[in-house]
């Protein structure tokens, strides 16, 4: 694949993505135009799952047509996208270059999402278990995401990063236009777009494929269209939060929090009964998802529940180490809270300040139920508090204006926003050219040797796991896994089922503790004649299971 094929089909993907909501904005508004045709999207993506006949041009086609269908029956919204939005739009489109270019991918990512698609798109279903020949693991988590990156996989026929690429990027461009919307002077939304645009967090959230983006603009649609609700009493904006909320559900786990949030405080505004029907009513394609999570695994919310509700498998608890690994869980915590101070502090100075307006103490209390239930359930990671960023930037703008307006508003006058936004479009499209250290040359070196389609006992390995169609199986994996008639165990003579066995523990971008697990389980098979070492150099050992 050559650079230039790789940002060709970043763009088609683009392209394809657009085209449904833009067709729809010609009567309603961009933003829900998007939340309309995403909703769309994941009900035929499920039908189709289930019906094991999932095809990406088959979906865009009835989406095309669905979309064109519905010109014919809405009024016509007055809101357009505007040359303002536009080119903020644009500016995110073509920025988002600098990201993929540094190909900061997360272990999330390898492990599931782009398989997981790769299976979409390729079998044509979302199955309970992907069965690699006598081997299995699971697909559980809320399908939005992969749904859509398996959509394009399926269209486009290629399997390309960029590709995966362009979907959360498409949500965060659809962020920043819905951050425009929001009744607040030019000032502060510029203020709230640099604070989101630069932010740490979403700047590694954006160049993965992570769930986090799209429940970022989701989780914001819904305080946007329900705070709407509250003033204007527009029955489509309370329809509208209501499809966000179950979009967020299915997106990732934590979304269902949400959803549950805006629940309670639609009892706590005592808002009419219909609309909390049609709320519920809304919420049902999550629930089925849910219930064939507790059909397949007997966990509605599998693996994450494993400890308090258990499943038809074993599946070792994740153990919450909040307090007592501080060098780790929490250090890494705090590390991420101090990069988004400024978001966090500015907004709630905001808050604090403004504590008697329901809009800020909805904010607030929202927030820290969140909190206290990812910290109860969930591990402790800042990225997971990124679904509210898009709100708290907004407060965080605002309060930043209000210290500094005697400055901004001079500056403001004198400064031509659409020089400066080509100069930042400039700035960091430079991210073309860049490219991260290639530290993993050896692993292509092992594509060469191993077969495809092999089952393989090690570390994870993201090149063996997408570029070698490989499944690689840990020890102590958090993916699922089904050994001995159910059950993980620690038995030595499981390594006889597998193909491979996979060591990079003395390469010298691995450290100690991605792989002390496995230290005793490579130092029996080292003089076991079953297994046979075909590979060494770097650091990298590869043995072969003989059968």
């Amino acid at each position: 694949m050559t650079p230039t094929e790789n940002y060709l089909y970043y763009f088609i993907a683009l392209g394809v993505l657009l085209l449904p909501p833009l067709i729809l904005s010609l009567k309603k508004g961009f933003i829900k135009s998007v939340i309309y045709t995403c909703f769309i999207f994941i009900i035929l993506s499920l039908i189709f799952q289930f019906f094991e006949i999932f095809s990406g041009l088959f979906i865009f086609l009835i989406l095309i047509f669905i979309t064109i269908f519905i010109l014919f029956f809405v009024n016509k919204d007055t809101k357009r996208i505007g040359k303002l939005r536009l080119y903020v739009l644009l500016i995110v489109l073509l920025a988002s270059i600098f990201f993929f270019s540094y190909k900061l991918i997360s272990p999330d990512t390898w492990g599931a999402y782009l398989p997981w698609s790769r299976i979409l798109a390729t079998e044509k279903t979302i199955p309970a278990f992907h069965l690699e020949t006598n081997k299995y693991y699971g697909i559980y988590y809320p399908p939005l995401l992969y749904s859509y990156v398996g959509y394009l996989f399926s269209l486009t026929g290629k399997f390309y990063m960029s590709i995966a690429h362009s979907v959360t990027i498409f949500f965060s461009a659809c962020t920043f236009l819905l951050v425009l919307n929001f009744k607040k002077r030019k000032e502060i939304l510029l203020i709230a777009s640099v604070l989101l645009f630069f932010n740490n967090i979403f700047f590694r959230t954006n160049s993965s494929i992570l769930q986090e983006m799209p429940l970022l603009f989701f989780t914001t649609c819904s305080f946007y269209y329900f705070f709407k609700y509250l003033e204007n009493k527009n029955r489509e904006d309370f329809v509208l939060m209501t499809i966000s909320c179950s979009l967020c559900s299915l997106t990732k786990y934590s979304g269902i929090l949400i959803s549950f949030i805006f629940f309670c405080w639609i009892i706590y505004k005592k808002l009419d009964k219909n609309l909390i029907f049609i709320f519920m009513l809304f919420q049902a394609p999550i629930v089925l998802w849910l219930f064939r999570n507790y059909y397949y695994y007997g966990n509605p919310v599998f693996p994450m529940l494993n400890k308090y509700i258990g499943s038809k498998f074993y599946f070792k608890p994740v153990e919450r180490k909040v307090w007592t690994e501080v060098s780790t869980a929490v250090n890494r915590a705090i590390m991420n809270f101090i990069k988004s101070l400024p978001i966090f502090f500015f907004a709630f100075l905001n808050i604090f300040r403004n504590f008697k307006q329901f809009e800020k103490k909805m904010i607030f209390l929202s927030l820290l139920f969140f909190l206290i239930s990812l910290l109860i359930v969930f591990y402790p990671n800042v990225r997971y508090l990124f679904p509210f960023y898009g709100i708290l930037v907004l407060y965080a703008g605002e309060e930043i204006y209000n210290l500094f307006s005697r400055i901004i508003d001079p500056l403001f006058k004198r400064v031509n926003f659409g020089l400066l936004g080509v100069i930042l479009l400039i700035f960091l499209s430079i991210g073309i050219g860049l490219k991260d250290k290639d530290y993993k040359t050896e692993e292509f070196e092992v594509l060469d040797i191993i077969e495809e389609n092999s089952i393989i006992f090690g570390v994870q390995s993201s090149i063996l796991i997408w570029y070698g169609e490989c499944t690689v199986l840990g020890y102590n994996n958090l993916s699922f896994l089904v050994l001995n008639k159910g059950h993980m165990t620690a038995d030595y003579s499981i390594l006889d089922d597998f193909d491979y066995i996979y060591d990079n523990s003395g390469a010298t971008y691995i450290t100690e503790e991605n792989y002390k697990n496995f230290e005793i389980i490579f130092n029996k098979i080292e003089n076991d004649p079953k297994f046979k070492l075909i590979y060494n150099k770097n650091g990298i050992r590869i043995w072969k299971v003989e059968k």
